[in-house]
């Protein structure tokens, strides 16, 4: 079985099997469980070189049982996703998506590996290991809630009817608010979570008073860095381990 380039035609089975590679409570977290995502993935593609997304599929009886998604970030090759049906496991079909697109950074230059995984999924951090990655940070996520009736007070966006459009069409999106001489970038996710990353974003109050006016109804999701403070009022759901290892030293 050989890897190959994905083309538009296979954005929505590329999203069917990478979903299937997800426990079903993470869905609403990731940007592969919002509605529209097959319309982002289609988008890239047909971008081609001009996009940093690479993806990279398998078929079996010309369907496709095996994708990876990969990003180019400066000289690094970053592993998004890979998954495999079950048509396709035990056939070396995660292998083969990784090697033909790691000779493929290879070639262009590219001088690292790295990727996020679950520290909660044993059997793929230990694969990863295998390769030669080692864990080089970790990053937790954690869910909060808005406050009720808040005010928005002198916070604002100015270009919030852009990611509107983003977001009817993909099913996420992400804007800027300003207030208290910050600037924050909030994501959203389908229609459950604002997307925040790190403690001084999720822990504004003003930031938090002009989400909640926005849409009480969502939660808010923190990703944290490092080690977050004690005795923080969010619920921890997750944490991932970065791992990395210089792309010469993959063991494929």
């Amino acid at each position: 079985m050989t890897a190959e380039g994905a083309v538009p035609g296979d954005a929505g089975r590329i999203v069917e099997v990478i979903r299937q590679g997800f426990d079903p409570a993470w869905m609403g977290v990731i940007l592969y469980g919002c509605a529209g995502v097959e319309h982002y993935v289609e988008a890239q593609i047909r971008l081609g070189a001009s996009s940093p997304y690479r993806y990279k599929v398998c078929r079996q009886g010309g369907v496709i049982v095996g994708a990876a998604e990969f990003r180019i970030l400066g000289a690094t090759l970053f592993l998004n996703n890979v998954a495999v049906l079950p048509a396709g496991q035990g056939h070396g079909v995660g292998g083969t998506l990784l090697r033909v697109m790691v000779e493929e950074g290879r070639s262009q230059g590219l001088r690292e590996f790295s990727l996020d995984v679950l520290g909660s999924n044993a059997p793929a951090v230990s694969w990863y290991e295998r390769l030669g990655l080692k864990t080089t940070a970790e990053r937790s996520y954690w869910l909060g809630t808005l406050p009720r009736a808040a005010a928005p007070g002198n916070y604002s966006s100015s270009d919030l009817a852009q990611a509107n459009l983003v977001h009817a069409r993909f099913g996420f999106s992400e804007f800027s608010v300003e207030g208290g001489s910050r600037t924050w970038k909030v994501g959203r996710l389908g229609g459950s979570y604002f997307r925040l990353v790190g403690w001084q974003c999720a822990s504004d109050p003003g930031l938090a008073g002009f989400l909640g006016a926005m849409d009480s109804e969502r939660k808010l999701l923190a990703l944290v860095d490092g080690s977050p403070p004690e005795d923080v009022p969010w619920q921890l759901v997750a944490v991932t381990k970065r791992m990395s290892t210089p792309l010469e030293g993959l063991h494929l």
